[in-house]
């Protein structure tokens, strides 16, 4: 998902095309999305001059595309702390009074990344182990030359649940250990 700061540059593009060419179908066109998009955005810097959401009612949003907010997020994932202690740096790196963990959780899981779990031990065992070094024994010399391999992910084998889960942003490659020391096994398969 584009990041605020892309989705503002994203619709000056549509403004500034739009004074180009002229035409909110061939502005659509060329990004790929509807003249009622283009339209909206064009019209909202023609009012007010800028093309960021409008302010709604009830509780502001706490302000966690901020400079200071990022850093401090994307500080926090580097040194694999967990939501709580993440917060209270956004809480000291911008100076909002009252920001709740689920709040940051919400943010991250949507914009930066995902949360990894510990488990004390990995789900292969010894008999999964003998079974597919036999397997791979017997079928070392197959060609392999008609064999496709798809997709790119990343399996961790960790449950889902309670306890402290550093983060990984989107595109990077998962520790292979996590902080208390306890081993995580990754499997990483790619096309």
């Amino acid at each position: 998902m584009p990041r605020y700061e892309e989705s503002i540059a994203w619709r000056w593009e549509l403004v500034n095309d739009y004074k180009h060419m002229g035409s909110f179908a061939k502005v659509a066109k060329a990004h790929g999305t509807s003249k009622r998009v283009v339209k909206k955005w064009v019209e909202r810097a023609k009012a007010t001059s800028t093309v960021e959401d409008k302010f709604r009612c009830g509780r502001p949003r706490a302000k966690l595309f901020s400079k200071e907010a990022v850093e401090a997020i994307e500080r926090g994932v580097e040194q694999q702390k967990c939501v709580p202690q993440i917060t209270e740096d956004v809480k000291n790196a911008t100076g909002i009074k009252s920001l709740h963990p689920e709040t940051v959780r919400k943010h991250m899981k949507k914009w930066v990344g995902i949360p990894l779990t510990e488990k004390p031990k990995p789900q292969l065992t010894d008999a999964h182990v003998a079974a597919r070094l036999e397997f791979a024994t017997i079928h070392k010399y197959k060609v392999w030359e008609n064999v496709v391999f798809t997709d790119c992910k990343v399996f961790w084998l960790a449950p889902k649940g309670r306890g402290r889960k550093p983060w990984v942003k989107w595109g990077d490659m998962a520790p292979y250990t996590l902080k208390k020391g306890r081993a995580s096994r990754c499997m990483h398969m790619q096309a």
